[in-house]
């Protein structure tokens, strides 16, 4: 994994995780289980569905599909979890996760 779990979560079913990257900004993603139809889908399209979304895919954590988003500025974690939970409505709501 690149970078530090600073929280680990379930936001509507999903796990869903706020790492702390090695320069230091924060990040937060969305584990997209296999079976769901955003599993596997490429950033370009998951930003059409949320322009929060910056990244899409299985480098993160080896073997899990993540849909995410980088801060650009310092942000505390709280902040970063609720952007994360708004991110796991949107894709609830795509696949009834």
């Amino acid at each position: 994994m690149k970078g530090r779990v600073e929280k680990r979560f379930q936001a509507r079913k999903l796990r869903a995780f706020v790492i702390r990257h090695p320069l230091g900004h924060l990040c937060g993603y969305v584990e997209i289980p296999k079976g769901h139809p955003a599993h596997g889908v490429a950033v370009g399209v998951m930003g059409r569905i949320s322009p929060d979304i910056t990244y899409a895919g299985d480098g993160i954590i080896p073997g899990r599909w993540l849909v995410g988003f980088y801060t650009e500025y310092p942000q505390p974690v709280y902040r970063v979890v609720e952007r994360v939970s708004a991110l796991a409505e949107i894709i609830d709501e795509i696949g009834g996760a």
